[in-house]
């Protein structure tokens, strides 16, 4: 009893601000638009700090060193294999990424090499007996 009391007092104000809301004049234009600014708004954070919109380059490029000339990587145009396409082709011609991943690359090999014998031979049990498993569980949930 309580809950139900506790849950429909507040949807029932909102219903009613709702419908105060709806029937106002000239709040409609107004809305759609404080909507789309908070939509670009939160698209444009999201894409800047994945990578996807950089500064804009002084100098720019009529065709890639990379991969000047290449074709579909896909045979079948889907919109994922399109999607992937481009990630590949961006990915690889892109110098600042190349730098990060070889960078990674470098500290993990670091990694292992200066690690001792009994740590990377416990790791290496640890994956090679879980891997399958947790491959199986994906695979058949």
């Amino acid at each position: 009893m309580v809950v139900g009391l506790a849950v429909s007092v507040p949807g029932v104000a909102w219903m009613i601000w709702m419908r105060m809301r709806v029937r106002e004049q000239g709040t409609w234009l107004q809305d759609m638009a404080y909507e789309r600014t908070q939509r670009l708004k939160w698209a444009s954070f999201i894409l800047g700090k994945s990578g996807v919109l950089n500064r804009p380059s002084y100098w720019v490029k009529k065709r890639p060193w990379l991969f000047p000339r290449s074709g579909r990587i896909f045979r079948k145009q889907t919109a994922a294999h399109v999607l992937a396409e481009v990630v590949i082709k961006s990915f690889f011609r892109n110098g600042h990424q190349l730098i990060q991943y070889g960078q990674l690359v470098g500290v993990c090999t670091a990694a292992v090499v200066a690690s001792p014998f009994w740590f990377m031979a416990a790791v290496f049990l640890i994956v090679g007996f879980m891997g399958p498993l947790l491959l199986a569980w994906v695979v058949f949930p």
